[in-house]
């Protein structure tokens, strides 16, 4: 299969969609067609490689749109997981290549971070129903990532705060995880793009850093020469109060099970994929450049990267 250059991106104005989304407009051979509903306030940059095309995503509508497009790359929050079906539909009849389901964080193929995040099972069913497609000549990638580091210091999700110099930390601290930079996450989708055989029907993982929560706070304190104010909580009082936000109905528990997936305690997460998910990594393939932890701090206490939204 030759290598995928027109690209439709759906969700691209979104926090995660829009790093996706500058990633492929530095690529100049890509041709890139941002879809958008009209009530939509985004404001999506000027690059020569974008179209931007309004849509209700009615499913005729999507079809006519995702003509001669190599490949589709949705990036749909949670309450939008079970929407992608249509898209498939339409990628489907629209004779695209290739399908992006809306991934790009936690390994959600562990037993560990299925059964600890159960609104995880409508993505699965995407799944399912991108194999079931595979008949249609549809292939699909899935790429996992961990969390985006950067992005997740400098918002605050990562338990960090850059203005208080307060941190909380989970258990021990020493759970090691994977993770890559906005920088790494874009790169990498390209270079997806440009390996389709390689990376057609399958998870593929990268990591760009492998680190824990206690060398990040090491790596705060050195690059803001401050001793910082550490708050230390464990995985069953943060699953305890994320399962009483949820029956609640806040939606701020889920943040925390995500949280969980990444950092916590609990065993067989596979959140360590140098070592977990080795046989699946494909750092080599897409030419993942390894991250700086310190580099890494020290751009995000200078300002160098978005922060994008995040609340509990």
């Amino acid at each position: 299969m030759s290598s995928l250059q027109k690209i439709a991106i759906i969700g691209g104005g979104g926090s995660v969609g829009s790093i996706i989304l500058r990633g492929l407009l530095s690529a100049p051979h890509l041709s890139i067609t941002a879809l958008k509903r009209p009530s939509s306030t985004f404001a999506f940059p000027s690059a020569p490689n974008l179209s931007v095309v309004e849509t209700d995503y009615a499913p005729d509508a999507l079809v006519q749109i995702l003509k001669d497009h190599d490949a589709v790359i949705s990036i749909v929050g949670g309450t939008a997981f079970g929407e992608q079906n249509t898209f498939i539909d339409a990628a489907v009849k629209a004779g695209v290549k290739r399908f992006y389901p809306s991934e790009f964080s936690v390994n959600d193929q562990s037993a560990t971070v299925k059964q600890l995040v159960p609104f995880f099972a409508v993505k699965q069913g995407v799944i399912d129903y991108l194999i079931e497609k595979e008949k249609d000549g549809l292939t699909w990638t899935a790429l996992i990532v961990g969390p985006l580091l950067d992005w997740s210091l400098a918002n605050g999700f990562a338990g960090f705060d850059l203005t208080s110099k307060r941190a909380v930390i989970w258990d021990d601290g020493e759970t090691r995880f994977s993770s890559v930079s906005e920088d790494v996450l874009g790169k990498a989708i390209v270079a997806s793009l440009e390996h389709p055989t390689e990376t057609a029907n399958k998870f593929i993982y990268i990591s760009s850093l492998a680190t824990t929560q206690n060398e990040i706070l090491q790596a705060l304190e050195k690059a803001t020469f401050t001793k910082w104010t550490v708050k230390h909580t464990t995985t069953t009082e943060q699953l305890g109060a994320a399962q009483e936000a949820l029956g609640k109905g806040d939606f701020s528990g889920a943040f925390t099970l995500v949280k969980a997936a990444f950092w916590s305690n609990l065993p067989g997460l596979h959140n360590h994929y140098e070592v977990d998910e080795k046989d699946g990594l494909f750092n080599e393939i897409l030419n993942v450049k390894k991250d700086s932890l310190q580099e890494m701090v020290e751009r995000v206490l200078a300002g160098e990267v978005q922060a994008g939204y995040y609340a509990e």
